[in-house]
């Protein structure tokens, strides 16, 4: 009688515990926690393969695997999409940050060539000129650049030469002034400057 007794309270708390799982699994499965709908159903599973006697109309090992199955396959499905929610935010944020880095790019260039321009326009070739090799640095095969470089040298070879010719004008100018005071005669016994 003791022991029938037991029994009978072993198959009770068996069955507790599997429809208790077996509960939890549907609520985990419900909750969108598929690792803890599997352990659950898992569990259930043990409970009702150990005591197959517990099993009534909804608490069938069948039903439980079937549950089982169901909540691995959710699982994986919800994997598969969250692996390719994060590969999607990868390739956008990829793709975002070549843009902006295009976007610094040509901001960058766009600089360089008003500094330039700047620069050519206050008579400062050379700066004009080493702007313009910058921007063919990060852009070699800009034609722009390379057309207002060359510009920029002929300006500053012209300039220079420029230079030279007032120079010239000027030393000879004084040269002629030396000689013309050379020629005047020294009346006076010592002159200062």
């Amino acid at each position: 009688s003791d022991e029938v007794d037991r029994e009978i309270v072993r198959r009770a708390q068996a069955r507790i515990s599997a429809n208790r799982a077996a509960t939890l699994g549907d609520n985990a499965l419900r909750g969108g926690r598929y690792e803890e709908a599997i352990a659950q159903y898992h569990e259930a599973e043990l409970i009702l393969r150990y005591h197959p006697l517990v099993a009534d109309g909804s608490l069938d090992e069948r039903i439980i695997a079937g549950k089982l199955a169901n909540a691995i396959s959710l699982g994986e499905e919800a994997d598969a999409d969250a692996r390719h929610r994060a590969e999607r935010m990868a390739e956008e944020a990829s793709a975002a940050e070549v843009a902006a880095e295009v976007q610094r790019q040509a901001n960058k260039l766009s600089t360089l060539f008003a500094e330039a321009n700047a620069a050519f326009l206050n008579e400062q070739y050379q700066n004009a000129e080493i702007l313009c090799t910058q921007v063919l640095l990060d852009d070699p095969d800009n034609d722009e650049a390379q057309e207002l470089r060359d510009v920029a040298r002929k300006a500053r070879h012209a300039s220079v030469a420029e230079r030279n010719r007032r120079d010239y004008r000027e030393q000879w100018q004084r040269t002629f002034e030396e000689l013309d005071t050379m020629s005047v005669p020294q009346t006076e016994a010592l002159i200062f400057d």
